[in-house]
């Protein structure tokens, strides 16, 4: 389809060479990026252009809603771009995934009294490692970083911090190349960070026209170290890079465009801009109160259900949070309704990912890593684990061989009673699970109830919803099981889409519910070590509620939000400013 381009999209199209589009949410930012990604694949061939998108589920929406540009495109996140440049350079590279970061850190956060949450401990060490010079070493959490530092250089692994930083260093000294396009596409450019900005200047540098896109009130991810507006203003400096500034928005709704764009004109540090709405739809802004969360859910599948059969319907469910959207998809699985999700998968988190393992081995099918994160998981060290692993211990049939320990001489008597009553426990629990006289359900259940003793507070919701999940599933386990940990693409066709907020960047609904907007979450205020950050959780409403280009149905069964009266009154005001205007 052709599309049609007003002068100041059209002004940008026609110009050759690096630039930066900036303009509100649904101004064409994206779509401009396409075509001249299109246009860029006419003139240099396939191959020849690259797109580097911020995350992976961010790659989603580009190789889903444009596959015929996606096959001729080299498309990576930026992490893998670096990561295949380095290794066709003969470097090698050990990958740390984030799965792997996760268990590092709360294992290091327990050894280093950090008294925050694990994602407060993700947050730091996203921003410290997103710089571009050396934390120093007066920092608030620099012992943290260090020892998280060193946990990496023991293992001989490279987080995706670093095989950034390592293809900047290699480029910069002549041992690796850049990226072998002509044009690098970047959407979303105001979450650059630090060393992000450097890697994408030093590519403009060896000559490659770079074309960026970016609105700094959606920027989603500041507490790990984004820029924001200040990454706009940089790439604006850049001498190579020509600006172009948009205003048009064709998404929003008319009647709703001022509300919603008064919660950004709110933020205290943001670019100059304006926004004219050209959606004339009249839309609905509603807000609801329950009484109870079964409430609450079972109004939003009905709801949500009944939006999605309308022609064209794209209906997005956006949380505040991963937990959430895991719950909400799981109930809209179990009222047997589909939905794509961009969550982050619910086993990457370490106490969904120790209630899994232990549920290898009660089957008996648990390699070393299982046994190892559900010893853990039951409050046995890692170092007394590996001190374990090293005297010899055998995984193999380890539970119907009756839990044995190697004879570790270095072991105090206090763990040595601690491993007995934990193997004694286990072996007990795997008996009843595989015996017939008690569901194995119910023992699996019992089992994971002991094992929340030993985990943090702030990550038991994981572990239940991974039990639910595991005993809703039917079948033959062992073959299920290995397929639950593949990090799939989410499916941006479904009809209705579930995700947390920071995942919803480049789409677009005709109806969107914002469930669960309860104070404490909306915004958050949950950061025990790093404290609330107003701006960060502004930019994140902005962010969610520019998605509408339809209806908006906020919902709560607590209490309220206090962005809910900030909201209605904008609304009121934006109502009665309009009844002014007809008469």
């Amino acid at each position: 389809m052709k599309l049609s381009w007003n002068p100041k999209q059209a002004e940008a199209l026609s110009h050759r060479g690096s630039q930066l589009i900036i303009g509100p949410p649904g101004s064409g930012k994206t779509a401009m990026l396409v075509h001249l990604a299109e246009e860029a694949l006419k003139k240099h061939g396939k191959g020849k252009v690259g797109w580097a998108a911020f995350s992976f589920r961010g790659l989603a929406a580009l190789t889903q809603n444009y596959p015929h540009l996606a096959e001729n495109l080299v498309h990576a996140t930026m992490v893998e771009h670096a990561q295949n440049q380095l290794q066709a350079a003969g470097k090698e590279v050990k990958f740390c995934s984030n799965n792997n970061t996760r268990r590092i850190l709360r294992t290091l956060m327990s050894a280093q009294g950090f008294t925050g949450t694990l994602h407060e401990a993700e947050h730091l060490i996203k921003n410290f490692k997103s710089r571009a010079k050396k934390v120093p070493e007066s920092e608030a959490y620099y012992p943290f970083f260090q020892a998280y530092q060193k946990q990496l250089e023991q293992r001989g692994l490279s987080d995706r911090h670093d095989v950034l930083r390592n293809h900047l260093l290699a480029m910069r000294g002549g041992e690796a190349e850049p990226l072998p396009v002509k044009v690098l596409v970047l959407d979303n450019v105001q979450d650059a960070t630090e060393i992000q900005l450097l890697w994408i200047r030093t590519h403009i540098g060896a000559g490659t026209t770079v074309l960026m896109a970016g609105d700094d009130d959606l920027t989603a991810f500041g507490r790990d170290g984004a820029l924001g507006g200040k990454a706009l203003e940089q790439i604006r400096d850049w001498p190579e890079v020509v600006t172009h500034s948009l205003s048009d928005t064709y998404r929003i709704p008319a009647n709703l465009t001022g509300p919603i764009t008064k919660v950004a004109r709110m933020l205290k540090s943001r670019l100059d801009k304006t926004v004219t709405p050209h959606n004339k739809t009249h839309a609905e802004f509603a807000i609801h109160a329950f009484s109870t969360a079964e409430e609450e859910i079972a109004w939003l599948i009905d709801t949500a259900k009944k939006a999605a059969t309308g022609k064209n319907a794209h209906v997005g469910i956006i949380t505040r949070d991963d937990m959430s959207a895991h719950i909400m998809a799981h109930h809209m699985r179990r009222a047997g309704f589909p939905t794509g999700e961009y969550t982050r998968p619910l086993w990457d988190e370490p106490a969904a990912a120790t209630v899994l393992s232990l549920l290898y081995l009660m089957l008996g099918h648990a390699d070393e890593k299982h046994v190892r994160t559900a010893l853990t998981g039951f409050g046995v060290p890692y170092a007394t684990v590996k001190e374990l692993e090293a005297g010899g211990l055998e995984i193999t049939d380890w539970l119907k061989n009756g839990a044995p320990w190697p004879g570790v001489t270095t072991l105090t008597p206090a763990t040595r009673a601690q491993l007995n009553h934990l193997g004694r426990q286990l072996v007990e629990s795997y008996e009843l699970f595989n015996g017939k006289k008690l569901n194995p359900r119910m023992v699996f259940k019992a089992l994971v109830h002991d094992m929340l003793t030993h985990l943090p507070q702030a990550e038991h919701p994981y572990a239940i919803l991974a039990t639910e999940k595991l005993l809703s599933i039917s079948g033959k386990l062992t073959e299920i099981l290995p397929r639950l940990t593949e990090e799939m693409m989410p499916d941006t066709t479904s009809p209705i889409i579930i995700a947390p907020v920071r995942e919803v960047r480049n789409q677009q609904f005709t109806t969107l519910f914002l469930p669960f907007f309860h104070q404490g979450k909306w915004p958050k205020t949950h950061y025990p070590v790093l404290g609330e950050d107003k701006e960060h959780e502004r930019h994140l409403l902005y962010l969610a509620l520019t998605r509408t280009g339809g209806d908006v149905h906020i919902s709560h069964h607590h209490i309220p939000s206090s962005y809910i009266a900030e909201l209605e009154t904008a609304l009121s005001s934006e109502a009665k400013r309009q009844q002014k205007a007809k008469k």
